[in-house]
């Protein structure tokens, strides 16, 4: 029987950073169908009423003590975008352009979003930078740039939103595993943990 797991993502929350830069090789390492499904997460911290962290004061002060300990106990590149909070509406139609139009890119395309927006402190809203890391990946950089004001892709998108709210989401990074017989729903970079747990146990976590 196949197991999947679902990954949603927004190239605007330095979590879901994180847990791209390892969601791969959990999935391998659990033998699991991963998907790497692109949502705006803007409209869905809106559609259920839920608020960014670092619109708290105190909570922002602590998100990015919590960012850099997180990066420097996985050994990854880390750097608090100045450009927070990120557009990130035309990265996210130029991934879903890629999956369409040159899709054996696509995976190198959305990792090199996230560097790019949390590694190298580059600007993901902009035409000329997502036009660089298209090229960059091997992409024709036309099929990245028309997406962002292509209505096709923003009606994608769009509905790519209200998919994942439909599944559950209210923040990000947010996973949906489908395994033994059983469909959980994990938000978090550290959930991945509980959900390695889970693999493990072979049976769904008890419900309340």
């Amino acid at each position: 029987m196949t197991r999947e797991l679902t990954f949603y993502f927004d190239y605007t929350s330095p979590y879901t950073y994180l847990a791209a830069l390892r969601i791969d090789a959990f999935a391998r390492d659990h033998a699991l169908e991963l998907h790497w499904e692109p949502a705006f997460l803007g409209a869905i911290l809106k559609a259920t009423g839920n608020r960014p962290p670092a619109e708290v004061p105190a909570r922002g002060r602590y998100l990015l003590l919590d960012l850099v300990r997180h990066a420097t106990l996985a050994g990854v590149p880390f750097r608090f975008s100045p450009h927070f909070p990120l557009d990130t509406k035309a990265a996210l139609r130029g991934a879903l352009a890629v999956r369409a139009e040159a899709p054996g890119a696509y995976h190198d395309y959305n990792l090199a979003v996230f560097r790019a927006a949390w590694a190298e402190g580059r600007d993901v809203a902009s035409q000329a930078v997502l036009a660089a890391i298209a090229s960059a990946v091997g992409v024709d950089p036309g099929i990245v740039t028309a997406a962002a004001d292509a209505p096709h892709y923003k009606q994608l998108l769009h509905a790519q939103t209200d998919h994942a709210l439909a599944a559950g989401a209210f923040g990000m990074p947010f996973f949906v595993l489908d395994a033994d017989g059983a469909r959980e729903c994990y938000f978090g970079n550290d959930r991945l943990e509980l959900i390695d747990a889970r693999l493990r146990r072979g049976a769904p976590w008890p419900t309340v």
